[in-house]
């Protein structure tokens, strides 16, 4: 410590060091650099109600669902599908990556989930 430094001044030189190399890591125009907490954003539903919605690291914008669960519709081989997926965040690199825990629809068997949804709720009300 140089004599012109305080106790005091030290650590705050090193909180500010830390809170800019976060705000680095964090910069999404870095190439190579991801994003450790995708930017969540409110949208206004026809119903008037709101859905808290995200972007992947491909660009897909996500449905939140309920705590790290998500909804989506991507193509994957040239077919398009719904996919309702449990996400989890990596340690080694803070980026939100997909679990194991989901399933994709294609457009047909969702067409079928939706037609089922009025018994769903029925089976849950008596629940």
């Amino acid at each position: 410590m140089s004599g012109s430094e305080s106790e005091h001044e030290k650590p705050k030189k090193d909180k500010k060091k830390k809170a800019q190399k976060k705000r680095e890591l964090s910069s999404s125009g870095d190439e190579g650099v991801v994003d450790a907490a995708p930017l969540k954003k409110k949208v206004k539903n026809e119903d008037g109600s709101s859905t808290t919605t995200v972007k992947n690291a491909e660009g897909d914008e996500m449905i939140e669902i309920g705590k790290m669960k998500f909804a989506t519709v991507r193509s994957f081989k040239g077919q398009t599908y719904v996919d309702i997926r449990e996400y989890y965040m990596d340690k080694s690199s803070g980026e939100m990556k997909p679990g194991k825990k989901g399933i994709s629809l294609n457009p047909e068997q969702y067409a079928n989930f939706k037609k089922a949804i009025g018994d769903i709720d029925k089976k849950l009300a008596k629940a």
